[in-house]
Protein backbone atom coordinates (compact mmCIF):
# COMPACT_ATOMS: atom_id res chain seq x y z
CA UNK A 1 0.00 0.00 0.00
CA UNK A 2 2.49 2.48 0.85
CA UNK A 3 4.86 1.30 -1.71
CA UNK A 4 2.22 2.19 -4.41
CA UNK A 5 0.95 5.55 -3.03
CA UNK A 6 5.08 6.46 -3.01
CA UNK A 7 5.09 4.98 -6.73
CA UNK A 8 1.83 6.97 -7.77
CA UNK A 9 3.34 10.57 -5.86
CA UNK A 10 6.92 9.84 -7.17
CA UNK A 11 4.73 9.79 -11.12
CA UNK A 12 2.80 12.38 -10.30
CA UNK A 13 5.95 14.80 -9.70
CA UNK A 14 7.82 12.92 -12.74
CA UNK A 15 4.59 13.75 -15.07
CA UNK A 16 4.73 17.43 -13.46
CA UNK A 17 8.05 18.47 -14.36
CA UNK A 18 7.29 16.93 -17.45
CA UNK A 19 4.98 19.01 -18.11
CA UNK A 20 6.85 22.33 -16.74
CA UNK A 21 9.36 21.11 -18.95
CA UNK A 22 7.20 21.32 -22.37
CA UNK A 23 5.59 24.29 -21.99
CA UNK A 24 8.15 26.80 -23.41
CA UNK A 25 8.15 23.82 -26.21
CA UNK A 26 5.29 23.35 -27.19
CA UNK A 27 2.98 25.87 -25.28
CA UNK A 28 1.03 25.61 -21.75
CA UNK A 29 -2.28 24.35 -23.28
CA UNK A 30 -0.53 21.33 -25.61
CA UNK A 31 1.93 20.29 -22.40
CA UNK A 32 -1.20 19.80 -20.38
CA UNK A 33 -3.45 18.25 -22.87
CA UNK A 34 -0.30 15.93 -23.17
CA UNK A 35 0.13 15.88 -18.84
CA UNK A 36 -3.71 15.13 -18.36
CA UNK A 37 -3.48 12.70 -21.19
CA UNK A 38 -0.95 10.76 -19.32
CA UNK A 39 -2.47 11.20 -15.74
CA UNK A 40 -6.34 9.28 -17.19
CA UNK A 41 -5.58 7.44 -19.53
CA UNK A 42 -4.73 4.05 -17.34
CA UNK A 43 -7.99 5.12 -14.93
CA UNK A 44 -10.52 2.73 -14.62
CA UNK A 45 -14.16 3.75 -16.36
CA UNK A 46 -16.10 4.21 -12.79
CA UNK A 47 -13.24 6.54 -11.99
CA UNK A 48 -13.19 8.56 -15.03
CA UNK A 49 -17.03 8.64 -15.21
CA UNK A 50 -16.63 9.98 -11.01
CA UNK A 51 -13.55 12.87 -12.37
CA UNK A 52 -15.84 13.77 -15.35
CA UNK A 53 -18.79 14.82 -12.99
CA UNK A 54 -16.90 16.51 -10.69
CA UNK A 55 -16.01 18.63 -13.83
CA UNK A 56 -18.86 19.57 -15.12
CA UNK A 57 -20.45 20.74 -11.64
CA UNK A 58 -16.88 22.42 -11.08
CA UNK A 59 -17.36 23.62 -15.28
CA UNK A 60 -21.10 24.86 -14.92
CA UNK A 61 -20.72 26.01 -11.21
CA UNK A 62 -20.55 30.31 -11.28
CA UNK A 63 -20.17 30.67 -7.58
CA UNK A 64 -15.96 31.37 -7.44
CA UNK A 65 -16.78 33.64 -10.71
CA UNK A 66 -19.01 35.53 -9.24
CA UNK A 67 -17.83 36.04 -5.47
CA UNK A 68 -14.28 36.46 -7.01
CA UNK A 69 -16.29 39.72 -9.38
CA UNK A 70 -17.74 40.78 -5.93
CA UNK A 71 -14.40 40.93 -3.96
CA UNK A 72 -12.87 42.43 -6.22
CA UNK A 73 -15.18 44.77 -6.92
CA UNK A 74 -15.51 46.17 -3.33
CA UNK A 75 -11.41 46.18 -2.78
CA UNK A 76 -11.60 47.92 -6.16
CA UNK A 77 -13.83 50.67 -4.39
CA UNK A 78 -12.39 50.95 -1.13
CA UNK A 79 -8.71 51.29 -2.77
CA UNK A 80 -9.77 54.46 -5.27
CA UNK A 81 -11.58 55.93 -1.99
CA UNK A 82 -8.53 55.77 0.40
CA UNK A 83 -6.08 56.93 -2.52
CA UNK A 84 -7.98 60.17 -3.03
CA UNK A 85 -8.87 60.55 0.61
CA UNK A 86 -5.27 60.77 1.18
CA UNK A 87 -4.12 62.69 -2.00
CA UNK A 88 -6.65 65.33 -0.84
CA UNK A 89 -5.54 65.29 2.71
CA UNK A 90 -1.35 65.57 1.23
CA UNK A 91 -2.46 68.85 -0.62
CA UNK A 92 -3.93 70.30 2.15
CA UNK A 93 -1.28 73.53 4.07
CA UNK A 94 -1.21 71.97 6.97
CA UNK A 95 -1.61 68.23 6.80
CA UNK A 96 -0.08 65.83 9.52
CA UNK A 97 2.87 63.89 9.94
CA UNK A 98 0.78 60.60 10.19
CA UNK A 99 -1.35 61.69 6.86
CA UNK A 100 2.43 61.84 5.20
CA UNK A 101 4.07 58.88 6.87
CA UNK A 102 0.10 56.87 5.80
CA UNK A 103 0.03 58.46 2.42
CA UNK A 104 3.96 57.05 1.30
CA UNK A 105 3.41 53.80 2.83
CA UNK A 106 -0.32 54.00 0.56
CA UNK A 107 1.85 54.71 -2.72
CA UNK A 108 5.02 52.37 -2.09
CA UNK A 109 2.59 49.34 -2.04
CA UNK A 110 0.39 50.56 -4.95
CA UNK A 111 3.85 51.15 -7.14
CA UNK A 112 5.19 47.73 -6.11
CA UNK A 113 2.14 46.02 -6.21
CA UNK A 114 1.56 47.29 -9.98
CA UNK A 115 5.34 46.79 -10.90
CA UNK A 116 5.80 42.94 -9.24
CA UNK A 117 2.41 42.43 -10.88
CA UNK A 118 2.83 43.43 -13.88
CA UNK A 119 6.46 41.99 -14.20
CA UNK A 120 5.53 38.51 -12.89
CA UNK A 121 2.59 38.10 -15.56
CA UNK A 122 4.89 38.94 -18.20
CA UNK A 123 7.52 36.49 -17.17
CA UNK A 124 5.11 33.97 -16.00
CA UNK A 125 2.54 34.44 -19.64
CA UNK A 126 5.91 34.63 -21.95
CA UNK A 127 7.91 31.89 -20.29
CA UNK A 128 5.24 29.42 -20.40
CA UNK A 129 3.56 30.53 -23.54
CA UNK A 130 0.29 31.02 -22.49
CA UNK A 131 -1.04 34.14 -24.70
CA UNK A 132 0.84 36.12 -26.41
CA UNK A 133 -1.65 39.23 -25.56
CA UNK A 134 -1.96 38.42 -22.53
CA UNK A 135 2.00 39.20 -22.25
CA UNK A 136 1.65 41.94 -24.62
CA UNK A 137 -0.84 43.28 -22.08
CA UNK A 138 1.36 42.78 -19.29
CA UNK A 139 4.25 44.20 -20.71
CA UNK A 140 1.94 47.75 -21.48
CA UNK A 141 1.25 48.14 -18.54
CA UNK A 142 5.18 47.89 -17.11
CA UNK A 143 6.23 49.85 -19.58
CA UNK A 144 3.35 52.27 -18.51
CA UNK A 145 4.18 52.38 -14.99
CA UNK A 146 7.97 53.13 -15.95
CA UNK A 147 6.45 56.53 -17.36
CA UNK A 148 4.58 57.39 -14.52
CA UNK A 149 7.55 56.93 -12.32
CA UNK A 150 9.93 59.03 -14.37
CA UNK A 151 7.10 61.81 -14.92
CA UNK A 152 6.49 61.55 -11.28
CA UNK A 153 10.12 61.52 -10.49
CA UNK A 154 10.48 65.71 -12.54
CA UNK A 155 6.55 66.96 -11.66
CA UNK A 156 4.47 68.30 -8.81
CA UNK A 157 2.20 66.04 -6.51
CA UNK A 158 -1.10 65.94 -8.29
CA UNK A 159 -4.27 63.97 -7.68
CA UNK A 160 -4.50 62.76 -11.13
CA UNK A 161 -0.70 61.54 -10.46
CA UNK A 162 -2.01 58.95 -7.80
CA UNK A 163 -5.25 58.63 -9.71
CA UNK A 164 -2.52 57.24 -12.47
CA UNK A 165 -0.61 54.67 -10.36
CA UNK A 166 -3.80 53.57 -8.55
CA UNK A 167 -6.01 52.89 -11.44
CA UNK A 168 -2.63 50.74 -12.86
CA UNK A 169 -2.39 48.70 -10.10
CA UNK A 170 -6.49 48.06 -10.35
CA UNK A 171 -5.90 46.87 -14.08
CA UNK A 172 -2.91 45.08 -13.52
CA UNK A 173 -4.34 42.94 -10.82
CA UNK A 174 -7.49 42.80 -12.86
CA UNK A 175 -5.36 41.32 -15.97
CA UNK A 176 -3.82 38.60 -13.33
CA UNK A 177 -7.41 37.58 -11.67
CA UNK A 178 -8.75 37.10 -15.47
CA UNK A 179 -5.68 35.48 -17.01
CA UNK A 180 -5.42 32.87 -14.22
CA UNK A 181 -9.77 31.97 -14.32
CA UNK A 182 -9.22 32.29 -18.10
CA UNK A 183 -6.70 29.43 -17.90
CA UNK A 184 -8.33 27.44 -15.15
CA UNK A 185 -11.50 27.79 -17.37
CA UNK A 186 -9.34 26.21 -20.59
CA UNK A 187 -7.65 23.76 -18.90
CA UNK A 188 -11.42 22.35 -17.12
CA UNK A 189 -12.20 22.28 -21.16
CA UNK A 190 -9.47 20.31 -22.38
CA UNK A 191 -9.48 17.97 -19.11
CA UNK A 192 -13.21 17.25 -20.21
CA UNK A 193 -12.86 16.76 -23.91
CA UNK A 194 -10.00 14.02 -22.80
CA UNK A 195 -12.02 12.36 -20.35
CA UNK A 196 -14.85 12.30 -22.83
CA UNK A 197 -12.71 10.96 -25.64
CA UNK A 198 -11.29 8.23 -23.56
CA UNK A 199 -14.75 6.91 -22.45
CA UNK A 200 -15.58 6.97 -26.09
CA UNK A 201 -13.04 4.56 -26.76
CA UNK A 202 -13.52 2.44 -23.44
CA UNK A 203 -17.08 1.81 -24.82
CA UNK A 204 -16.32 0.89 -28.10
CA UNK A 205 -13.64 -1.48 -27.17
CA UNK A 206 -16.15 -3.28 -24.45
CA UNK A 207 -19.16 -3.26 -27.07
CA UNK A 208 -20.05 -6.82 -27.51
CA UNK A 209 -21.50 -7.61 -31.44
CA UNK A 210 -23.66 -10.21 -32.02
CA UNK A 211 -23.72 -12.27 -34.63
CA UNK A 212 -25.69 -10.83 -37.68
CA UNK A 213 -29.21 -12.92 -36.90
CA UNK A 214 -29.08 -12.19 -33.41
CA UNK A 215 -29.57 -8.65 -34.11
CA UNK A 216 -32.68 -6.71 -33.83
CA UNK A 217 -33.52 -4.53 -36.76
CA UNK A 218 -34.87 -0.79 -36.79
CA UNK A 219 -37.71 -0.16 -39.07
Amino acid sequence: MIKNILYETLNNIRLFLLFLKRCPEVGFYKAYREYIYSKVMGLPNCELKYIYEVLISNIQSKLLFIFSTIFWGAILTSMIGVGVSLSFEILKPNFSEDIFISYNEYMSVIGLSSFVISVLGFIIITFFRVSCLESLAFYIILMLFVIGVIYWANRDHTILMDLYFIVLCALSTTLMLSSIFNCIKKCAIIKKIIIEGLLAQNRKRYTVRLPKKYRVLKL
